[in-house]
């Protein structure tokens, strides 16, 4: 009998740690208070507001940056990228972790965020455009049908800053 409920024990604390990915760095999509920090810590020197730093972006390609906005939106299945504006909430620019390894809680929306990562642009094809902008949609529950996608120039790139850490406060 105690062998039968130790394998219970441990199948059922193995579906709780598969379950629960965030299990390792201790936060949840679903945290209710997203205040801290994610990724390694790490003491906050902004360089750039999103304005200034979208402004400089092709010289600053592959540096790592800090960057200082307002969380408008949160990846709604992962947590695995924010989006963040400037003060003017004009400009934005995507913040990507890798899955997994962060998660953004979706409580984060409205907050104010430190990120320290890498600047990168993200070029695509027209295919790709769409075939990201039906993705986004279909992250937040709306179905797009790829053929009525209209695409503008800017959307056939993307600056993102590839997290390494982040302070949500």
């Amino acid at each position: 009998m105690t062998y039968f409920l130790n394998i219970i024990l441990f199948v059922s604390f193995t579906f709780f740690i598969s379950c629960n990915n965030d299990f390792k760095n201790g936060k949840s999509l679903q945290l209710e208070n997203p205040i801290g920090f994610y990724g390694e810590k790490y003491k906050p020197h902004i360089d750039y507001n999103i304005s200034s730093l979208l402004n400089d972006s092709d010289n600053l390609l592959g540096d790592i940056v800090e960057v200082t906005g307002k969380v408008t939106e949160v990846c709604p299945l992962k947590g695995c990228w924010v989006k963040i504006s400037d003060v003017s909430e004009k400009k934005t620019i995507r913040v990507k972790v890798k899955d997994g390894e962060i998660i953004f809680p979706l409580k984060s929306v409205g907050k104010q965020i430190n990120v320290r990562g890498i600047l990168n642009k993200i070029s695509f094809t027209e295919q790709q455009a769409i075939n990201w902008k039906v993705h986004l949609e279909e992250e937040k529950g709306i179905f797009l049908n790829p053929e009525t996608v209209k695409l503008k120039k800017e959307d056939l790139f993307e600056y993102r800053i590839d997290c390494i850490s982040a302070e949500i406060f």
